[in-house]
């Protein structure tokens, strides 16, 4: 009943966050990820934390940048970003889709952490066992959702990620995007390990194993924890408009 509970709770939250504004999201955050890549389509970038004390004061960055890489064939915007685009950024980039190996642009919540470890520290955290999926087919209503198929009632996907089989998912955070889900618009973004430093992913941030554990012991739901995902030209561009910080 905890886990029914907790899932109605979290997918309450996300169709709420589905609506908001960029500048929105960051305005009411303590705690801020960015991720900036060379260009659209390059597979490799930087993360660097942010923290402030209140909304009213000024972000702060937290510890070096470090290493990641993102979907193998670099990023598009997100879907659930198509309405709020200025042509002037850059009206030829591609939107994110399901299946394009593809990273999603745009600034999202970071929800629920999960792993293989029973129990975390936070309440909200999604141990993985080996009837953990994460749904992938757009035509179930499970679409981009991480649940445990051992406590649904119908199985409708012919397709998901078993996340326990994937050794890269030992730790992990849910990237809130494209919630609640559109069809196709692409599902299962998340903050994960790395293969290495040269392999992309289908379209999740990943990184060394050591940078990802400071990561999620660092982030905490109170503070509304968010990520910006932005090549950097596009960064530039539209920090002012979206109140993000100067990155070096």
């Amino acid at each position: 009943m905890k886990k029914i509970i907790l899932a109605l709770l979290f997918f309450t939250a996300t169709t709420c966050f589905a609506s908001t504004t960029p500048a929105k999201l960051i305005s009411t955050s303590e705690q801020l990820i960015i991720v900036t890549t060379p260009t659209w389509d390059s597979a490799i970038g930087q993360l660097q934390r942010y923290t402030r004390s209140s909304t009213l004061h000024a972000w702060q960055p937290v510890g070096k940048s470090v290493a990641v890489v993102i979907g193998k064939n670099g990023t598009a915007w997100g879907d659930d970003h198509k309405a709020i685009i200025e042509k002037e950024n850059d009206d030829l980039a591609p939107i994110k889709h399901e299946g394009d190996g593809k990273t999603p642009v745009g600034i999202y919540r970071i929800g629920q952490t999960f792993g293989f470890a029973e129990t975390n520290n936070t309440n909200n955290y999604f141990p993985l066992t080996d009837t953990s999926i994460c749904v992938d087919d757009i035509n179930s209503t499970h679409y981009n959702q991480l649940i445990d198929s051992s406590k649904v009632s119908q199985v409708d996907w012919n397709s998901g990620e078993k996340m326990r089989t994937v050794p890269q998912y030992k730790m992990g955070a849910m990237v809130l995007y494209n919630m609640p889900p559109v069809k196709s618009a692409g599902s299962c973004i998340f903050l994960h390990i790395w293969k290495n430093s040269a392999s992309g992913t289908a379209g999740c941030i990943a990184m060394e194993e050591s940078n990802l554990a400071v990561v999620l012991d660092w982030l905490h739901e109170k503070q509304q924890p968010v990520i910006a995902v932005l090549p950097a030209q596009v960064y530039n561009n539209i920090k002012a408009k979206w109140k993000l910080p100067e990155i070096s």
